[in-house]
Order: structure tokens, then C-alpha cells, then sequence
């Protein structure tokens, strides 16, 4: 009986560890998602929600077509991203992720992923690594990289 118990208690409990973590992977895919989402829509206000703002937050990147940078501290990061945002050249559009693979570890977290997009009229796929951090119970990008 009290191993019938026992096992009735760790079944629940991994169970519900289990739950818990997938709620967070959720999370953290609708945080990379809306980063997405908000550079698509060309909005800044909506792009500085989902980043920690820190001085160390790092972005770094690669494209297709050989430009290529590593760009450190916010107030840095947010200057490139609005200059994209801005280009009269930006012909991104994201169409799917797959393969994803989330590791939590308390407050932080890396997820990386494939992305599928259109860049310059080309459809690619892009490899992508983002570190997050879990700032006042809501998940932020601080480190954002991608290879297209």
C-alpha cells in the first residue's frame, strides 16, 4: 500500500513538473515569437518589450549575403534595429520555426530553433540561438543570434 502511494506521489509530481515546464517553454516561444512579430511590424515600442535592455545584452548576426555583425549593449543594439527597421531595403518575412530545443535553468533560459523566412525575395532558413532571462516573472531576450 504504501508503495502503491509513493508511487501515486512521484507519478503526480513529475507530472505536474513536467506541465510547469512546458507552460514556460510556451513562454518562451511567444517572447521570440512577438520579437518577431514586433520587427516585422516595424515596431520599436513593441521590439523593446521583449529584450532585457541590459548593457550586456549582445546581437549577433549573419546573412545571406556575407553582412555580418556582433553588436553589444542595448542603447547599440536598438540603434541597428531601428536603422533595419527603417532600411528601404528590408524585404524580411518570417513563415515558420521548427526544431526546437528549450533548455531552462531557473531565470534563464536558451532556446535555438531553424527559422524559415523570405529574405531579399529568397526563401532560406536561418539557424537562431536566443538566451533569455526571466526579469519581475516574464521572460526577456538578452542575447539574440541568427545565421540566414
Amino acid at each position: 500500500m504504501k508503495l502503491s502511494f509513493l508511487s501515486a506521489v512521484l507519478f503526480c509530481t513529475v507530472a505536474v513538473a513536467q506541465n510547469a515546464a512546458s507552460i514556460e517553454e510556451a513562454k518562451i516561444k511567444k517572447v521570440i515569437l512577438a520579437e518577431t512579430t514586433a520587427y516585422e511590424q516595424e515596431s520599436l515600442e513593441a521590439w523593446e518589450e521583449t529584450v532585457t535592455k541590459s548593457s550586456e545584452m549582445a546581437f549577433i548576426y549573419g546573412l545571406a549575403d556575407g553582412n555580418r555583425g556582433h553588436v553589444i549593449g542595448y542603447n547599440n543594439i536598438k540603434t541597428l534595429v531601428q536603422e533595419w527597421m527603417n532600411g528601404e531595403e528590408d524585404t524580411y518575412q518570417f513563415l515558420e520555426r521548427s526544431d526546437w530545443n528549450i533548455k531552462i535553468n531557473g531565470n534563464q533560459a536558451w532556446a535555438t530553433f531553424r527559422e524559415k523566412a523570405i529574405v531579399a525575395g529568397e526563401t532560406t532558413i536561418g539557424e537562431e540561438i536566443r538566451i533569455l532571462e526571466k526579469i519581475d516573472g516574464k521572460w526577456k531576450l538578452d542575447v539574440i543570434a541568427f545565421i540566414f
